[in-house]
């Protein structure tokens, strides 16, 4: 980017939402049916069994959700203090992802019942 022109940034359009600096709205999820990625990695502000991934608005959540779908792998970010934790957008339910990766505080319980799901859980 910039002084390395190998770097190519593609930017969605819509509403950017000034606290996460994301975009979001229907500009944004309509740019997503032109495109496929093979990996889409992202953050949540928390997950559970029950309700899923989540993050802090149902804009996010929406594109979040569009973004899942436009992916051939899903994979999710969260540190361990996030399990248990229900942000204000449900993204998915935890089935709807490939990969969950999180540190070694998530308790055992959580990462067999998530793997039962079909989601590879990775420790780091």
């Amino acid at each position: 980017m910039g002084a390395n022109p190998e770097i190519t940034i593609r930017q969605l359009g819509g509403v950017l939402h000034g606290s996460s600096l994301s975009v979001h709205g229907k500009t944004a999820i309509r740019a997503l049916n032109n495109i496929l990625c093979s990996k889409l990695f992202f953050g949540v502000d928390g997950f559970d069994l029950e309700y899923g991934f989540t993050c802090s608005t149902v804009q996010e959540a929406e594109l979040l959700h569009h973004m899942i779908q436009s992916a051939s792998q899903a994979i999710v970010l969260a540190d361990s203090s996030k399990a248990g934790q229900r942000g204000f957008g449900r993204i998915c339910a935890i089935k709807d992802v490939d990969i969950l990766i999180t540190d070694a505080g998530l308790p055992e319980k959580i990462r067999r019942n998530i793997e039962a799901q079909g989601v590879n859980v990775i420790l780091v």
